[in-house]
């Protein structure tokens, strides 16, 4: 018999990886606010915002010019918050599956969670 099994609880964000990704210089590279569904319909409160990161360039860093997303529950305003400099506390990690319309096969993605400081 098959048993369902809380992937979540065995995968996730080491504390080595935390502190790795909290440590970096980073700024926005792009933003996005994010809204609140009702019945599967898109509404126009503003609950969050998910932020790209990418890591400062630097030959000596191997995280160099990497890009990352980070959703939060700050609303802030993407216009002011692109390319500034900023620090993050990573509260969350959440793994899925995305699948492309049509397709049977599903790529698995990470949604880091956490809180931003706009330097």
């Amino acid at each position: 018999m098959a048993q369902e099994i809380d992937l979540l609880l065995m995968v996730g964000l080491k504390k080595s990886g935390k502190d790795t990704l909290e440590g970096q210089q980073l700024f926005v590279a792009d933003a996005r606010q994010k809204f609140a569904y009702e019945d599967n319909q898109r509404t126009d409160k503003v609950v969050g915002t998910t932020v790209t990161l990418q890591v400062v360039r630097d030959n000596d860093n191997p995280l160099s010019s990497h890009v990352f997303d980070l959703t939060t529950d700050q609303i802030l305003d993407p216009d002011q918050i692109i390319d500034k400099d900023v620090t993050v506390e990573i509260d969350d990690v959440r793994i899925w599956a995305s699948t492309r319309r049509n397709s049977t096969y599903a790529e698995p993605r990470v949604t880091l969670h956490g809180k931003i400081n706009v330097e």
